[in-house]
């Protein structure tokens, strides 16, 4: 049950923050003293976040750490439930798989078989490898792949599908700002970025 002394806090915090937002929103700075006045009150605003964020921390971290006991509680059971499914499915794909694999060995052993009458019986032999119908099993085929010759894909990307030359965008950033200046990346457009930092008051 939520704490009944969250929402009048909330709701006064609240209440406060949009009028400091509203102010702010018809604030001009026309000179000097506008700009230290500007300054000021950022640290303020900065340091009231801090204060309320406080606030909702000593609501909801001891939530957290009930609900992180709880967890720790269940966790073994719902880790070792997920390892068994786990190991299971495991048995069932490989032998389901033996038995395909049986079949397949047993009509490749028919092609070209001249005897019509040896052929039909290896051909039910083989249907009977069959894995059985049971409600709830379906066995899933889906195509995947490994990276085993990442330059032979980047040429075949490069010539057949630039579209899957993904540029790794935080990494050039990480450049950039790791030199402290243009690092002359073709293609790359490096610039200063200017941001403002006010310390709490």
């Amino acid at each position: 049950m939520l704490d009944p002394k969250i929402a009048p806090v909330a709701q006064a915090e609240s209440e406060d923050a949009s009028k400091v937002s509203a102010l702010i929103a018809g604030k001009e700075i026309r000179d000097d003293d506008g700009l230290r006045e500007a300054v000021a009150w950022t640290a303020e605003i900065k340091s009231k976040w801090a204060e309320v964020d406080e606030k909702r921390k000593g609501f909801t971290d001891p939530l957290r750490r009930v609900i992180d006991e709880i967890n720790a509680f269940f966790r073994p059971a719902l880790e070792s439930l997920k390892e068994a499914e786990a190991g299971l499915k495991a048995k069932i794909l490989e032998h389901v798989e033996g038995r395909l694999q049986g079949r397949k060995e047993a009509l490749a052993e028919v092609a070209g078989m001249p005897d019509v009458a040896k052929r039909a019986i290896i051909v039910q032999h083989a249907e009977a490898l069959l894995p059985p119908k049971i409600s709830g099993l379906s066995i899933r085929e889906s195509w995947t792949g490994e990276l085993v010759d990442p330059l032979a894909t980047i040429d075949w990307c490069i010539t057949e599908h630039q579209e899957l030359l993904l540029v790794h965008v935080k990494g050039l950033e990480a450049l950039t700002k790791a030199a402290g200046r243009d690092p002359g990346i073709p293609g790359w457009r490096a610039f200063v970025k200017q941001t403002v930092a006010i310390g709490k008051s």
